[in-house]
């Protein structure tokens, strides 16, 4: 694993510390891939919005993905802004050159943007149609598709999530997840999502409010640790930083690579 952190000689943690680029959208990719590295950070996930869209051009994306790895940095996925119900396929082909193009073989998308609670027969059906589309042409791209969980979606729940999993049943179709204060103990929740789950996206917030990190230890070192059992190799993601600040984003690191660092000790198969 690359720059894997370690307790001891024989004690690597399945779990690799990053970042989402989103985090800090007025940085270039150079100043990004900067600040991961005064961080500390393994990888990095790319967003399509601002660093990485579709209409960057192969040049600047493969200048992004040598620079990325140059460093040292792996790319634990290309976050785009496809969405269900609101792009056609043509619109995914140009997602997935992205992918190829940064070196990545995981695509976030996002789903319909209906909540669950609100949702149809009709719109399961069509959200369930539209997934097997695309994850069918990410196959032929030897791709995961990995869906947002978030609220106003219809992965806004872990029941909804697994839902579109299992009624999709598709070999490379995974979710992300993200802590939303509230309902089941987090820990609770991944321990649900373990076997689509493909990273997490970390922050600590309360509703709009965002907090450090290390605020939300409780939460998070749990979470952490059923992953790190888990065995599987997974990025933790930092998104959104209280203040925008990046001094935060060093500090947040600072206690996620800590919390990853102790995760080596836990037995995982």
């Amino acid at each position: 694993m690359n720059n894997a952190l370690v307790t001891n000689s024989s004690a690597t943690s399945p779990l690799r510390a990053g970042m989402c680029s989103v985090s800090f959208r007025k940085l270039t990719a150079e100043d990004i891939i900067a600040l991961a590295l005064r961080a500390r950070l393994q990888c990095i996930e790319w967003g399509g919005d601002v660093h990485a869209p579709v209409t960057a051009g192969a040049g600047r994306l493969k200048q992004i993905r040598d620079m990325t790895l140059d460093a040292g940095l792996s790319i634990a996925s290309y976050g785009s802004y496809f969405r269900l119900q609101q792009h056609g396929h043509e619109d995914f082909g140009r997602v997935l050159e992205v992918m190829d193009q940064l070196g990545t073989r995981t695509v976030r998308i996002w789903p319909p943007r209906i909540a669950s609670a609100m949702s149809t027969d009709l719109d399961w059906k069509r959200a369930i149609e539209e997934t097997l589309a695309v994850s069918d042409l990410a196959s032929a791209h030897q791709a995961e598709v990995s869906f947002e969980f978030h609220v106003g979606c219809l992965t806004d729940t872990v029941e909804s999530a697994i839902r579109l999993m299992q009624s999709a049943a598709r070999s490379n179709l995974r979710m992300y997840y993200q802590v939303y204060l509230g309902g089941d103990p987090p820990v609770k929740s991944v321990r649900s999502l373990l076997p689509w789950l493909a990273h997490v996206h970390v922050a600590h917030c309360s509703g709009a409010i965002r907090h450090s990190l290390e605020e939300g230890a409780c939460y998070w070192i749990p979470l952490v640790q059923e992953l790190a059992r888990s065995g599987k190799e997974r990025a933790l993601l930092l998104e959104f930083v209280k203040n925008d600040s990046q001094d935060q984003l060093l500090s947040d690191a600072s206690t996620l690579r800590r919390w990853v660092n102790e995760s080596a000790a836990i037995p995982h198969p």
